[in-house]
């Protein structure tokens, strides 16, 4: 039996993966290609230490990592097997920067249209790009297929340098965008910069009553740059001021200036400061919410909003991810245009 397994078992000690994960990946690699079938016992610690040359810890971290993941069962006395359902379902981790109501709605979307096909995780990383490394190293054989939002605060350079953990084949990029197709299998993503432009064109009649164009955008916002290099090249085509404001809350609000906001929480600051300026929304300012919800329909009675589609990029995602696709696909952006313009 040993002979057939060590075909399977490709280790280097050159690699910057522990050996231990790639014992445990080389079994899972092996079960999903259908090489290690199902209820399949594995090769004895000691006789896959003295075929490998690795240590008895390595060999029994690495199943052991394979228990955890759920791919297989220990049975005292008698070893270690591939569980009997093992290939019955695939394995998805979800993992996202932040969550939020929009992500909720992605992830629903997500799971309502896969989950008859896979198992699915959730992880919130809180946009912290050492957390996700080592999310990703040491669940990187636990799963089929990973589902990432990368971080916003990360440069591509970083990004690509975690997701190269995972095999290309493996991981799945939504929401934001990556660049280097050779790290990740598919994609589906907004695109920010675009986005945000085309939206402002279809809004300029009404924009043209006002001077300046600020938008809110924090220091640690979970937003990508793209979003305001998209507003900049809108305002220097069109004849705007543009301002980048980091906190609204020590900010005063100004004539003939329409405030952009991305974040809920940024939004209620400024609706809160709105009574003390004095100012009419929709003639003295203007106001625009990024990410629709049925409630912003009812603020100020209607604040126009831009917004991507968050139940069509879950279910855009579950698609490619079920059909094993490599389609890099872009989100349909929408304008709502209401009083508050």
């Amino acid at each position: 039996m040993i002979k057939n397994f060590l075909k399977i078992f490709l280790i280097s000690r050159d690699s910057q993966v522990p050996l231990y994960l790639q014992v445990s990946e080389a079994v899972q690699n092996g079960v999903q290609c259908g090489s290690i079938p199902a209820g399949q016992p594995l090769p004895s610690i000691n006789d896959l230490c003295a075929a490998l040359d690795l240590s008895r810890n390595t060999i029994e971290k690495g199943y052991q990592q394979l228990v955890k993941s759920g791919l297989v069962i220990s049975k005292q006395g008698k070893g270690f097997y591939v569980k009997p359902e093992a290939r019955s379902k695939k394995r998805i981790l979800l993992l996202f920067n932040k969550i939020s109501v929009h992500k909720k709605l992605v992830f629903d979307a997500f799971v309502s249209k896969i989950n008859q096909v896979a198992s699915v995780d959730l992880f919130v990383y809180n946009d912290d790009s050492q957390e996700l490394r080592q999310v990703l190293a040491e669940r990187r054989t636990a799963y089929n297929n990973f589902v990432l939002i990368p971080p916003c605060q990360a440069t591509q350079e970083d990004i690509q340098s975690i997701i190269s953990i995972i095999p290309p084949q493996e991981i799945f990029i939504l929401n934001h965008k990556v660049d280097g197709r050779r790290f990740y299998k598919g994609s589906v993503c907004e695109d920010f910069e675009k986005d945000i432009f085309l939206a402002l064109v279809q809004l300029i009649e009404k924009l043209r009553k006002y001077n300046k164009i600020s938008i809110i955008f924090p220091a640690q916002s979970p937003y990508p740059i793209g979003i305001i290099n998209g507003l900049k090249k809108f305002c220097k085509v069109n004849d705007f001021a543009y301002e980048k404001i980091a906190d609204i809350a020590s900010t005063k609000l100004s004539m003939h200036t329409v405030y952009i906001s991305l974040l809920e929480d940024d939004l209620m600051i400024l609706l809160e400061k709105i009574p003390d300026s004095l100012l009419m929304v929709g003639k003295d300012i203007g106001l625009i919410s990024y990410n629709d919800t049925p409630l912003k329909k009812h603020v100020l009675n209607g604040l126009t909003t831009i917004s991507t589609d968050f139940q069509m990029m879950g279910k855009m995602m579950a698609d490619l991810v079920m059909d094993d696709r490599s389609d890099q696909l872009t989100v349909p952006f929408y304008v709502t245009s209401r009083n508050s313009l």
